[in-house]
């Protein structure tokens, strides 16, 4: 049959199948324009995947600020003396205390199970610890598509210098939104769950790590967190996340955690960390620290101050964010800064009050110091000029 003739007559079905061409038989060398008409959506059967490049596929941002660990204000190594209060000393957003002992070391260190990350928490035990415990909270807000989709997954990487070392995560939920002041109730965190190698894992995300010095990745999904509620916590209020470890009871006995992310649904996206910058702003929000923590690095302007009175000052300054609520603040111990009037300069010990002006949701990135009892004797208006000392810093936070 002429080629004329095939123009003007139809084919049969699966006249012509894949398996009757041989190999190149069509090419889009071969096809005229328009030979192929796709505009009748006719296309069926099953096509082959698409080479998606991974920055177009589906990957959840991390709802957990700081999971990665990059960021450390406060200090690089915290060693625990708080007793049972949650307390934040170590990496940004991630609280923690011991039980059975004041004692025990949260510092970051650079074993990393890939090349997503440059640090690690490193978590160090000591005698007489019968339980460490991690914790990072969220606010209400941040959960809103937890909520929405009600189900959550969370992942992460964990290792021990000790096989078999346990490790159990937990929800802890409060009855007020935004506080996570006692009383609150802990949950399990999870539904189901799946860790890599030869570790365990339960439903509710209890593990073991049963091989030391190993990465373990693991996941932990929930179906249905908005059912999750008691007197004192429930789901809808905001979400913390707490990690308890036991049996750190020596200094030889240590666990890192890297990776930490939160998203919504019922699958684990690849892990990818946010730039420096996102990091440090976000963590801004809570906890901002001006001044060194060690005198290999400079000390930090505080801005021009006032005399209010002959003994008084107030200090203006614009924080690098708005932060969650008006601040406190806390300072290093002993003298911590100076204020200079024209030349000469007076060491300051007293730590000062705070205001913010605070405008509810939407909070002002300016503060005012207060600073009573100064020491200066200087003349009512007078202007000043005000710096941390060497080694000494302020830290202004609004943590949950």
């Amino acid at each position: 049959m002429a080629i004329s003739e095939i123009n003007d007559k139809s084919l049969a079905a699966s006249a012509v199948t894949a398996t009757k061409l041989a190999t190149s038989a069509v090419t889009a060398t071969k096809l005229a324009t328009s030979a192929v008409d796709l505009t009748s959506n006719k296309v069926t059967g099953i096509l082959p995947a698409a080479n998606v490049p991974t920055e177009f596929k589906n990957i959840n941002p991390n709802i957990f600020i700081n999971g990665n660990f990059d960021v450390w204000q406060r200090s690089t190594s915290y060693t625990e003396n708080q007793g049972a209060a949650w307390f934040y000393g170590s990496a940004d957003r991630w609280a923690h205390h011991n039980d059975g002992a004041d004692a025990g070391v949260f510092a970051r260190d650079t074993v990393v199970p890939n090349a997503n990350s440059r640090y690690s928490m490193k978590l160090t035990g000591a005698a007489n610890i019968v339980g460490t415990n991690l914790n990072t909270r969220l606010e209400y807000m941040d959960t809103a598509p937890l909520r929405k989709a009600n189900a959550f997954t969370v992942s992460g990487w964990a290792r021990a210098s000790t096989a078999g070392q346990t490790i159990s995560m937990m929800m802890l939920l409060s009855n007020v939104k935004d506080s996570f002041a006692w009383p609150y109730h802990s949950f399990g965190l999870g539904t189901s769950a799946t860790i890599s190698g030869n570790g365990t894992i339960a439903a509710s995300g209890s593990m073991t790590l049963t091989t030391a010095n190993t990465w373990y990745y693991f996941t932990v999904t929930n179906n249905n967190p908005n059912s999750v509620t008691a007197t004192n916590g429930n789901f809808s209020n905001g979400f913390s996340l707490q990690l308890s470890i036991p049996t750190l009871n020596a200094s030889s006995k240590t666990v890192n955690l890297s990776q930490f992310k939160l998203e919504p649904g019922l699958v684990a996206t690849e892990f990818v960390p946010k730039t420096f910058a996102e990091e440090v702003r976000d963590c801004q929000r809570y906890c901002c620290k001006f001044g060194a923590s060690d005198a290999s690095n400079p000390v930090s302007s505080l801005g021009v101050g006032t005399q209010y009175n002959t003994n008084a000052t107030n200090i203006m300054m614009t924080l690098p964010q708005p932060m969650r609520t008006q601040p406190s603040a806390t300072t290093s111990s002993g003298n911590w800064m100076a204020t200079y009037i024209g030349y000469g300069g007076t060491n300051i010990s007293v730590v000062p009050s705070v205001d913010d002006g605070n405008n509810g949701e939407y909070p002002t990135s300016r503060v005012r110091l207060y600073m009573p009892n100064n020491g200066t004797g200087s003349s009512q208006g007078m202007s000043s000029w005000n710096q941390t000392l060497t080694n000494k810093h302020i830290t202004f936070s609004s943590e949950l």
